[in-house]
């Protein structure tokens, strides 16, 4: 539970702020920076004289790279960067843009992912407003807007009955990672192949195992990663008396019986979490849709089961 209060007065000098975490505002700017010089760079080689000098191939390549600074950059200014939400109101604040909406008029709070863009998005009356998962202490912020929401005004919806999606970008991201790690096994073992056939005179053979165990090691590992997320469900439906999963190769109908615990996954896997069942373990992206309160209804369905068996009993 958050340690915000529930309730306020109307004159009570409360004000807090979340800002982006860190490593997050820096790999941000990092990413804008090199957006910026990619748009600066063809007026850059035109101060310096070198553009008219450069081979109509070479022209394209820097008038592409200008225009994708051009495209990009501007989206960092509407990131949401910081949140401030006062006794009524709750504030986002983007480099190009601000937002705000009293506290009283939300009605509803949902996690969504789209383009591998994950964020809260408040609903109230007369529109909305989104913010990051990347804000430090982030579930804070939401317990406190969902503690605001009057009852059955949206701030946890009923799950079941529901579907909940996997964003196809990021779904698309997770494989494509996993088919870079399927090119770096190739590498690793067309180095570790040369290696014991090349004959070198400075070469041992306790060098050769050492190359060849590290092969082995590493293939192991991404193999193990390829096949999790390769059975990562692309939608998740939630029934009264069953869990359904739909991946890329099959549909799992799971009766809440046999869903044994949702964890953290292992620090090499996707962020998400891990849903252990009887008839396996399968990784939840985090660009599911509302991947919060699907954890969070698995959960507390998990922790009914024992009190439904004694009931029985």
């Amino acid at each position: 539970m958050t340690n915000l209060p529930s309730s306020l007065p109307d004159t009570a000098p409360f004000r807090k702020t979340y800002h982006l975490k860190p490593m997050v505002a820096a790999r941000l700017g990092a990413e804008a920076t090199v957006f910026v010089i990619l748009l600066a760079l063809p007026l850059i080689l035109l101060i310096l004289g070198k553009l008219l000098a450069l081979t109509p191939a070479l022209k394209l390549i820097v008038a592409v790279l200008g225009l994708c600074g051009l495209v990009m950059m501007p989206v960092y200014g509407f990131i949401t960067f910081k949140v401030t939400i006062t006794a009524d109101e709750l504030t986002t604040h983007c480099l190009f843009s601000k937002h705000r909406c009293l506290l009283s008029k939300i009605k509803g709070l949902t996690r969504r992912s789209n383009w591998n863009w994950i964020r809260y998005v408040v609903e109230f009356e007369g529109g909305d407003l989104n913010f990051p998962i990347w804000l430090k202490k982030c579930d804070e912020l939401v317990d406190f807007i969902r503690e605001r929401i009057p009852a059955g005004g949206g701030g946890k919806r009923s799950v079941f009955g529901r579907q909940f999606k996997q964003d196809p970008v990021s779904l698309f991201f997770q494989v494509g990672q996993t088919a870079a790690g399927l090119v770096f096994i190739g590498v690793i073992w067309f180095f570790a192949i040369s290696l014991y056939h090349s004959g070198s005179a400075g070469i041992t053979v306790a060098d050769e195992m050492l190359v060849i165990a590290f092969a082995a090691v590493i293939s192991a590992v991404l193999l193990w990663r390829t096949f999790v997320v390769a059975l990562m469900p692309k939608k998740i439906e939630l029934r009264g008396d069953e869990l359904s999963l739909y991946t890329f190769f099959f549909e799992k109908k799971l009766p809440w019986a046999e869903i044994k615990a949702v964890k953290e996954p292992f620090p090499l896997l996707p962020e998400g979490f891990m849903l252990h069942t009887k008839k396996g373990s399968f990784l939840i992206g985090n660009g599911m849709d509302s991947a919060d309160e699907l954890a969070d209804a698995i959960k507390g369905k998990i922790d009914q089961q024992p009190k439904k068996m004694q009931a029985e009993m």
